[in-house]
């Protein structure tokens, strides 16, 4: 139970890594509000020794202050490409003169910033990046979508399938997936911002092009060229928009507009709501001392720490965006 993040900080050449179990969820606002507050808050953590794996891990900032580099990735509904790109121009507002980029890899990018052996945060590609067929094809019900396929059979056929079945998982099936298709019934497109991951499947021309949401590790994409020998499969990192783009195709019916992702930016990071673990726990804790149950709790599972920035200075910096945006 958690959201484990990890928060690096260089200075003078010195590498800090540090620890929050609660911080991934809310890195967009944590950082949102510029270096300093970002330097401090993430001083006020728990000092670590290593990093966490790419199954703990769900969120991590890197800042190298030598070099004014920000690397990140974390927040709940913030992986979803047309977010992260409109955040990270907001962030470069407040972050003025830093490089800014969303950890593509996830935490894989952080090590390999720090020019650390990957495999110490890589678990088994086939246990957690690759997920194997399961022996059916869960077709999506809901409005939010796990994977949508852009399959292009000809010049005039191009259709759509949502599923709540894993993109790897769906791939493992090689060329075989294309016959299952045709059992399955096509969508109509979701909006960009309610698919998780997805891929244009060009039959005649024999290429692939995939996306991820989600911090993935690139080795994904060897194993589906692995997968699907003979076919070109290429990555890429803008989404269904895009997606929707090879197929050559009007992508208005599925774009979030500018304005839009924006004001809910905005609105996300204007709030102050902060999950509380210690009200969680104590409650937990009182029920099972009625049971005559004894209770240990982690400390680490209590700290939520949060940037420190009065309310009238949030405010200040908040109007400074707004102004600049206009």
């Amino acid at each position: 139970m958690g959201h484990r993040a990890n928060f690096v900080i260089i200075e003078n050449n010195q590498v800090d890594t540090y620890y929050s179990h609660w911080g991934a969820i809310s890195i967009p606002r944590d950082i949102f509000f510029g270096s300093e507050y970002t330097i401090n808050y993430i001083k006020s953590l728990k000092l670590e020794e290593g990093l966490l794996n790419d199954i703990w891990c769900e969120g991590a900032v890197l800042v190298d202050i030598d070099q004014k580099q920000l690397i990140f990735w974390g927040g709940d509904g913030f992986h979803y490409p047309v977010l992260r790109k409109y955040l990270i121009s907001l962030l470069q507002i407040n972050w003025e003169g830093w490089g800014i980029r969303w950890a593509l890899e996830g935490i894989v990018d952080i090590a390999k910033y720090l020019q650390l052996d990957v495999s110490l945060v890589q678990t088994d590609l086939d246990y957690f990046q690759w997920t194997k067929y399961r022996g059916y094809l869960e077709e999506n019900s809901h409005s939010h979508v796990e994977t949508v396929l852009t399959v292009q059979y000809s010049d005039n056929q191009i259709l759509d399938y949502g599923f709540d079945n894993y993109l790897t998982e769906l791939f493992s099936l090689s060329t075989d997936l294309i016959p299952e298709l045709e059992n399955c019934q096509t969508i109509s497109l979701p909006e960009e911002n309610k698919v998780d991951s997805g891929a244009y499947i060009n039959i005649p021309n024999k290429e692939i092009w995939v996306w991820w949401s989600r911090p993935t590790d690139y080795r994904v994409v060897e194993k589906i060229r692995e997968y699907w020998e003979g076919w070109t499969v290429k990555l890429h990192e803008e989404g269904l928009a895009f997606q929707v783009e090879l197929s050559q195709r009007n992508t208005d019916s599925v774009r979030m507009s500018k304005n839009e992702a924006i004001t809910k930016i905005l609105n996300y990071v204007s709030g102050e709501y902060r999950f509380d673990p210690s009200q969680i726990f104590g409650q937990i804790a009182s029920s099972l001392q009625e049971e005559n149950t004894n209770v240990w709790v982690n400390q680490d599972a209590l700290c939520n720490e949060k940037p420190l920035i009065h309310p009238e200075e949030k405010q200040r910096i908040l109007q400074r965006v707004k102004e600049l945006l206009n």
